[in-house]
C-alpha cells in the first residue's frame, strides 16, 4: 500500500510539474495581438506599431525572439504585367524608441497572384442581379480577341454592376483594356459580409484616365476588411458559384463601346519573419520596394508575438 501511495504521489508531482511547464510555455508564446500600422507612401520607410502602443518599446515577457506576421497590400496605378517587389528588414532597437538599432537579414517578396485561374469568376448584371452574363472564360484566356463586354454599363441604382469572385479573399484586380471607356465615372467596390454589400475601404482605381474609370490598363485595389483581426468578408453563392465576391459599381454609365481583354487577381503579401532580440525591443522596417511604376501606397498590419 505504501509503495502504491508513493507511486501515486510521484505521478501527481510529475503531472503537476508538466502542467506548470506547459502553462509557462503557453504563456510565453501568447501573441500580443494585432496592432494598427501606418501607411507607407515613400520609397523607404518603417512599418511598425504606433509610437503610443506599448508593444513598440517593451518586451513584455523578456523574450529572446520577436515574430512578425505581415499582411501588406501593395496598391498603385500599374499595368497588368507589373509585379511589385517588397523588401522587409526587421530590426532590434535597444532601449525603446530612442535606442540604438541592429539589423537582420532582409527578405524580399514579390506580390503573389492567384495561380488557380479557373477559380476566377467574372459576371455582369443589367437587371439588378436577376440574371448574370458570365465572362469568366473571356477574362482569363490570355486572348485579346475575347472580351469582357462593359458597353454602356450603368449605375448600381439602375441595376447594373460587375462582380468578380475567387476562392480566396483578394485585395485587387488588374485589368487590361481593349476598348477603354471615355465617359466620366468613378467606382465603388463592395464585398459581401454575409448579410449585405459593404464598401471596401481605401479603394484605389488605377484604371481611371482623367476621371474615366476603365479608361486604361491598371489595377483596382483596396484594403481587406478586417476588424480586431477577424475577416469580415464572407463567401456567398451567386449563380450556383460559391466565392468571395467583390462588386464593382460605377457612378455613371460607361460609353457604348467599353471592353476588357484580360484580368488578374492580386493577393496581399504575407510574410513571417523571426528576429533574435535577446530581451530587447524590436520593430519591422520596410526598407525598399522596386519594379513599380505609377503612384504606389503600401498599407497593412503586423501581428507581433514575443517568444
Amino acid at each position: 500500500m505504501k509503495s502504491l501511495l508513493k507511486v501515486m504521489l510521484f505521478l501527481v508531482l510529475v503531472l503537476g510539474l508538466a502542467s506548470f511547464v506547459t502553462a509557462q510555455a503557453q504563456l510565453r508564446w501568447v501573441p500580443y495581438g494585432v496592432v494598427t500600422h501606418r501607411t507607407i507612401t515613400a520609397l523607404d520607410g518603417q512599418l511598425h506599431p504606433l509610437a503610443t502602443n506599448s508593444d513598440w518599446d517593451v518586451n513584455p515577457t523578456g523574450a529572446k525572439t520577436a515574430r512578425f506576421l505581415t499582411n501588406i497590400v501593395v496598391r498603385g496605378t500599374t499595368a497588368l504585367a507589373d509585379d511589385p517587389v517588397v523588401t522587409f528588414r526587421p530590426y532590434v532597437r535597444s532601449g525603446g524608441l530612442t535606442g540604438s538599432v541592429g539589423g537582420a537579414v532582409a527578405v524580399t517578396y514579390t506580390r503573389p497572384r492567384l495561380q488557380n485561374l479557373t477559380s476566377v469568376k467574372v459576371q455582369k448584371t443589367v437587371d439588378d442581379g436577376a440574371n448574370y452574363t458570365d465572362y469568366s472564360a473571356e477574362a482569363i484566356d490570355d486572348n485579346a480577341g475575347t472580351v469582357v463586354d462593359l458597353d454602356s454599363l450603368d449605375t448600381e441604382a439602375n441595376g447594373d454592376w460587375v462582380i468578380v469572385g475567387t476562392s480566396v479573399p483578394f485585395m485587387g484586380v488588374a485589368w487590361d483594356s481593349t476598348t477603354p471607356n471615355g465617359n466620366a465615372a468613378t467606382i465603388v467596390v463592395d464585398y459581401w459580409d454575409g448579410d449585405s454589400w459593404e464598401a471596401l475601404a481605401n479603394a484605389v482605381d488605377g484604371t481611371s484616365d482623367a476621371g474615366d474609370t476603365f479608361g486604361l490598363d491598371g489595377q483596382m485595389t483596396w484594403d481587406l476588411p478586417y476588424t480586431t483581426g477577424v475577416l469580415l468578408w464572407a463567401p456567398s453563392t451567386i449563380e450556383t458559384i460559391e466565392a468571395y465576391w467583390a462588386r464593382i459599381d460605377v457612378s455613371a454609365a460607361l460609353d457604348a463601346d467599353t471592353t476588357l481583354a484580360e484580368m488578374d487577381i492580386l493577393l496581399p503579401i504575407q510574410a513571417s519573419i523571426d528576429l533574435d532580440v535577446q530581451g530587447d525591443a524590436a520593430f519591422l522596417a520596410l526598407e525598399s520596394y522596386s519594379s513599380v511604376t505609377g503612384t504606389i501606397v503600401l498599407s497593412g498590419t503586423v501581428k507581433l508575438s514575443w517568444r
